[in-house]
């Protein structure tokens, strides 16, 4: 189905694909889970403290309570459960996960706030400066790797993941060239592999700059040339200024995108070589 080779390329362009990866270099406290989701949201912290904690926590949060919900024994897995590590850090804390998904504190059940968040997970506001802070955080994200890696928690990421695409597709639908619902649609026959593959490319570019990637789609929804939807999205997201997306940036978001796609023999190889390629190795200036 097109929602999973899409979240499929998200995640490879994310994280590799790989389970247990993390990361707190970036503002966000801690990300984890195959693609990457965020325990607050830098841009809240960067404004005057509204009180509102609740829209400062990241869907980490949530994604954490599918996973608690995951009966280990009913796995058939190991009684060893990493979870409850983190959950011991966090309660030293005082703090707990509450069922909606909030983390929140035990004293009076506000949620916590997303500068305690990531004063804890990555001091002085993020930028993890001494000796004491690297180890407190590479405490952190031990907990969170081990969570996020234990083989009987994947699946609760995967399927986590795939909603979440479906919930963001679904807000941003106006104007969405999908001739039905997301997750009734497949490639081959109700998108072709063009369209399904610009898509795709657009779905793993609005996690990282969701305004950025929803402005392409809409300006080539609305001018499309005569080189086609799917080309002119491709070409817009792969030569954006933004961050790391130009196609001119060795490793950058683009080429990882490409690699991926090309090698994963879910699209054919003339989309990405040769004078019909819509996904080439450089695209033109």
């Amino acid at each position: 189905m097109h929602i999973h080779r899409a979240f499929w390329l998200t995640c490879k362009v994310e994280t590799g694909a790989k389970f247990g990866m993390v990361q707190a270099y970036d503002g966000c406290g801690m990300t984890a889970g195959l693609d990457q989701h965020i325990a607050v949201y830098p841009r809240e912290l960067s404004r005057p403290d509204d009180g509102n904690a609740l829209d400062d926590q990241g869907t980490l949060w949530k994604l954490l309570r599918r996973m608690e919900m995951v009966n280990l024994m009913d796995t058939g897995t190991s009684a060893f459960d990493p979870r409850e590590a983190l959950w011991y850090a966090l309660a030293e804390r005082g703090w707990y996960l509450a069922q909606d998904g909030i983390l929140r504190w035990f004293e009076h059940g506000e949620a916590v706030k997303g500068r305690a968040i990531r004063e804890t997970f990555t001091p002085h506001n993020g930028t993890v400066q001494t000796v004491e802070q690297r180890k407190q955080s590479a405490g952190w994200a031990l907990l969170f790797h081990d969570v996020f890696d234990h083989p009987a928690l994947r699946r609760a990421q995967i399927e986590y993941g795939l909603e979440h695409l479906v919930k963001r597709s679904k807000r941003r639908r106006a104007g969405y060239p999908y001739p039905k619902d997301i997750t009734a649609v497949r490639a081959s026959i109700d998108l072709g592999s063009k369209t399904d593959l610009a898509l795709c490319m657009y779905h793993a570019n609005s996690v990282n700059a969701p305004a950025i990637a929803n402005k392409a789609l809409h300006i080539c929804l609305s001018s499309t040339t005569k080189s086609g939807f799917a080309r002119d999205l491709i070409y817009t997201l792969g030569t954006s200024k933004y961050g790391r997306w130009d196609d001119d940036i060795l490793g950058g978001r683009y080429q990882r995108l490409r690699t991926a796609a090309k090698n994963s023999g879910l699209w054919p190889k003339e989309l990405f070589v040769g004078k019909n390629a819509i996904m080439p190795k450089d695209l033109p200036d």
